[in-house]
């Protein structure tokens, strides 16, 4: 799973997320079935990746931060 992000810093991030977090795998899951999102679905979902791509960035940072300790 890593492979198509490996190269960018918060791949592990986004993977450790991804395995844990039932409303992205239900998205995957959903995605791959081709299924439509009703608006109020769409909604939740970005709500819930604007969220933790808020938490990755600032786990990026706390990682920087101790590096140059």
């Amino acid at each position: 799973m890593e492979s198509w992000n490996s190269g960018i810093p918060a791949s592990k991030y986004i993977v450790a997320h991804i395995k844990r977090c039932n409303l992205c795998r239900n998205h995957d899951r959903q995605v791959s079935h081709g299924v439509e999102y009703t608006p109020k679905k769409l909604a939740v979902f970005v709500k819930h990746i604007r969220a933790v791509k808020a938490a990755i960035k600032l786990a990026l940072e706390d990682e920087e931060v101790l590096q140059k300790l």
